[in-house]
């Protein structure tokens, strides 16, 4: 059976595992032909990868080349608002947008820009997987070290994991977000499995072994696939909210600092280094540009195509970009086409094992995952199946919503329902009314309008969610 015919979440859950795998430093053989689930991960990664090559250039707008590809290989980002006075002077008092150079006026947001990120091969191969989360860490874990910063403060300059701040307008920023939540899809789902492993192994330590898959739950995988589908509708449709994105406040506190302790804590100097290094990132990549644009290999930083075909086309295209058109639509053929959400999951869904191998390298215990290991030699240790992962300081996520806080306090029961909170708000109101405090009263009223308009507009949206 195709993985094409499994339902959506079974994809999800071989797409996870594969991620749960890269976390913990193991690879699976993908060469084991005997093992169906490895054709079941193969294929969902296969998949997951179309929809995103498909959809990277119909989230992009029509930006600089040089800064879709900054922002390509960037694997952190962080977004603020800015007052008039430093909008201007980190866009350098030049009065248009720093990814699309078009005259804006509006321009009241900044992207911080930080890390290597090669965003085009995590998508080629499931093995790359494991090999890039392990260039991700390798850099993420660099700027915990405590000698980064004095480093970075005695070499005089902001940090080389620093490419510096991009002012932009409120399209440009719609459309960053998106793009840099489709790249950075397998990568936060890596991140986020290390950090419930991290979890897990503070209640049981030592207790991991190689065969078991520790992470992987059915909401996990509703998550997984709702995330999807939040980035497709908002592709498809420029005014739905785009998904917030991760963030790591640590991470970008040792950055902030390192900027601090350069520019002598002094604004003007923090500003005119911050533009200067955006210039230089936005150059250095318009070099590389020129450079491959006579080339026709397959590491461009473009991945998808806008042919019906696209995914076939993406590894061709090479330092050649068609022009994209303002409405985005989408559709993914070898995605839905085949897809049956009624299908049974994955041979072994719901299992929390992965399947022994019969050809698994020859170490004669039917394994199926590999450590990374540089003499090639078998492990005979008795701890072998004994997997710590390396630790690290906090986790990338989204800013809360109002709506998840809001949920915990209503689940808790310190919150009412929406429309007890209205019946109790109308009380309110009559309350005031007796005691003739008819300004408070008319308060109350126009809450009362606001939030029943409110409920009355999510029930007639309820059908697009």
């Amino acid at each position: 059976m195709s993985a094409l015919n499994l339902s959506r979440e079974a994809r999800a859950y071989e797409v996870l595992k594969l991620c749960e795998l890269a976390a913990r430093g193991l690879v699976p053989d993908m060469d084991d032909a005997d093992d169906e689930s490895i054709e079941f991960m193969k294929g969902s990664y296969k998949a997951l990868c179309s929809k995103i090559k498909y959809l990277l250039p119909r989230a992009s707008a029509l930006w600089r080349p040089e800064f879709e590809k900054a922002l390509d290989s960037s694997h952190s980002i962080r977004i603020e608002k800015l007052d008039d006075n430093k909008k201007e002077a980190r866009r350098g008092f030049l009065g248009t947008c720093m990814a699309c150079g078009r005259q804006e006026k509006n321009c009241k947001y900044s992207i911080d820009l930080a890390g290597d990120l090669d965003s085009a091969a995590w998508l080629k191969d499931p093995l790359n997987v494991h090999d890039e989360y392990a260039k991700f860490c390798k850099e993420y874990e660099k700027v915990y070290d405590e000698n980064f910063i004095q480093d970075n403060v005695e070499s005089g300059d902001l940090p080389g994991v620093d490419k510096g701040c991009f002012v932009v307008g409120e399209t440009c920023l719609r459309k960053a977000k998106l793009r840099y939540g489709l790249q950075t899809l397998l990568l936060e789902a890596c991140y986020s499995s290390e950090r419930d492993i991290e979890e897990i192994m503070e209640q049981n330590p030592g207790e991991l072994t190689t065969d078991t898959i520790y992470t992987l739950t059915a909401k996990k995988c509703e998550e997984f696939v709702q995330s999807q589908d939040n980035l497709e509708l908002a592709i498809a449709d420029e005014k739905r909210h785009a998904p917030d994105i991760a963030s790591d406040g640590e991470f970008w506190s040792v950055i902030d600092e390192c900027r601090a302790l350069v520019s002598g804590e002094d604004e003007n100097v923090l500003n005119r280094l911050l533009h200067e290094r955006a210039l230089d990132t936005l150059e250095k990549l318009k070099t590389v540009e020129r450079g491959e644009s006579h080339e026709n290999d397959d590491d461009d930083f473009s991945v998808g195509s806008d042919d019906e075909d696209g995914e076939e086309q993406a590894d061709k295209q090479a330092g050649r970009r068609s022009k994209r058109k303002r409405h985005c639509v989408v559709a993914d053929e070898t995605e839905h086409e085949t897809e049956d959400e009624d299908a049974p999951p994955a041979a072994g869904g719901s299992r929390a094992r992965c399947a022994p191998s019969s050809s698994s390298g020859g170490n004669g215990d039917g394994e199926d995952l590999r450590r990374p290991s540089g003499d090639g030699d078998d492990d005979d240790d008795e701890d072998a199946n004994n997997i710590a992962p390396p630790r690290r300081v906090s986790r990338r996520e989204p800013p809360e919503s109002i709506s998840g806080i809001v949920g915990r306090q209503r689940a808790t029961g310190n919150l009412p329902s929406r429309r007890d909170a209205v019946i109790q708000l109308i009380e309110l109101q009559l309350k005031l009314q007796r005691e003739d405090r008819a300004r408070d009263s008319a308060i109350c009223t126009n809450a009362i309008l606001t939030l029943q308009e409110l409920i009355q507009r999510v029930e007639e949206l309820r059908h697009t969610v």
